[in-house]
């Protein structure tokens, strides 16, 4: 593969969602701490992997 084909192919914008709900009867209900009134939002998450799979077929 030429350099410009390489270049064209990996340097551009991606962009990975990570969704992050809070709330409900999760963690509480596998013994974790439940979110209350007294739980501070803002604080930053630290994602230590993501992977990234496809299925054959899959469009």
């Amino acid at each position: 593969m030429d350099a410009a084909t390489w270049d064209a192919a990996v340097h551009h914008g991606v962009f990975l969602i990570l969704d992050l709900a809070v709330g409900g009867s999760l963690p509480g209900v596998y013994g974790g701490a439940v979110p209350t009134a007294a739980t501070q939002p803002g604080h930053p998450m630290l994602v230590r992997e993501v992977s990234v799979t496809s299925r054959a077929g899959a469009g």
